[in-house]
């Protein structure tokens, strides 16, 4: 038999739909950095198992967890709050709450898995996914599995026989650097080294998302002269070149004036056409790094199967973080213009 382990690219998120005022508030909680959120969780399908009469004895729904989950259980109406006489809250569950896990899972030569699975669809799944899944939680023994389960875990890409492909980062730390030519069209350049965060400059333009940064190498962000916008570089794959001065940008005053006429032609034609084209909007090193990132999530099986249920042939990612990030510099160019 096949060594089943599990999958170092499972994430599970508990992922909460509230019908409120004509719309509705999503929430999603993240089990692998929220694990005081399981057992609660597996109160409600304890409690939902028995309302349905698929378990014989009463169950009760425990007390949500306090603190800042409490506040944004509240905040997405998933637990409704009341003022109680004596200062406290009375707290209730939503009837208007939808709960289902959202499964992400990567899987050697196939397509990734992407599903939504309701808390009682499957429910020694679901189970299985509060008790083991996360921080703290007791490590399974897989070898003493019931075989349905087994499948079952194996089909959602809980367990796998095969460890998923490498990950893909950007920029591809195994890809040579030109720094002097990567760098040119730089008016700043910011140095974040191995272990450290974002630079609080980098962190404004790229927004609340992280791009998949290589882990453990010295970084080097440029900020484009001309739009704005930061792209990472490698820097210092050995001592020696970690102690060197990064390059300055020899072409920034040159990318600085393409972007001044540009802005300037760009709110004209907003005024006059109601619409403006930008061109030149990423240099062709930064373009090629993006590409091959992009390929790489294709060929490293991040992708789920080809039809999403609205498009045949339609595969997409939700907000993958390295494009999220871009689309935020973006938005910061788009306003300056308009």
């Amino acid at each position: 038999m096949t060594a089943v382990r599990l999958n170092p690219t499972l994430v599970t998120e508990a992922y909460f739909s509230v019908a409120f005022e004509g719309d509705h508030r999503r929430t999603r909680f993240d089990l692998g950095e929220h694990p005081e959120i399981a057992p609660w969780l597996l109160s409600v399908l304890e409690f939902v198992l028995w309302k349905q009469g698929r378990l014989a004895d009463e169950r009760q729904i425990s007390p949500p967890p306090g603190g800042a989950t409490l506040q944004r259980l509240i905040e997405g109406r998933i637990v409704l709050a009341e003022q109680r006489a004596d200062g406290g809250l009375a707290l209730r569950l939503s009837p208007e709450m939808d709960l289902r896990l959202a499964l992400y899972a990567r899987r050697h030569r196939q397509p990734a898995i992407n599903a939504m699975l309701g808390l009682a669809e499957e429910p020694d799944v679901t189970r299985w996914l509060l008790q083991h899944y996360g921080a703290g939680r007791p490590a399974p023994d897989l070898a003493q599995l019931d075989a349905t389960l087994l499948r079952s875990l194996r089909q959602h890409g809980v367990l796998v026989d095969e460890p998923p492909d490498a990950e893909a980062f950007y920029p591809d730390p195994a890809v040579p650097v030109d720094l002097t030519r990567e760098l040119a069209p730089a008016a700043r350049i910011y140095r974040q080294s191995a272990g450290q965060p974002v630079p609080p400059a980098v962190r404004a333009v790229l927004g609340r998302h992280t791009p998949a940064l290589p882990p453990g190498l010295d970084l080097l962000w440029s900020e484009d002269a001309g739009t704005g916008l930061v792209y990472p570089a490698v820097f210092g794959n050995d001592h020696a070149a970690a102690q060197t001065q990064p390059p300055a940008g020899a072409g920034a005053a040159r990318r600085a004036a393409l972007w001044q006429e540009q802005r300037a032609s760009a709110r004209v034609s907003l005024r006059t056409k109601r619409y403006a084209e930008l061109r030149a909007l990423v240099p062709e090193d930064q373009q090629e790094k993006l590409r091959r990132y992009l390929r790489q999530l294709v060929e490293r099986g991040y992708f789920p199967a080809l039809g999403d249920g609205q498009v045949e042939r339609r595969a997409g990612l939700h907000n993958p973080a390295t494009f999220a990030a871009f689309h935020h510099g973006l938005a910061r160019l788009v306003t300056a213009i308009c």
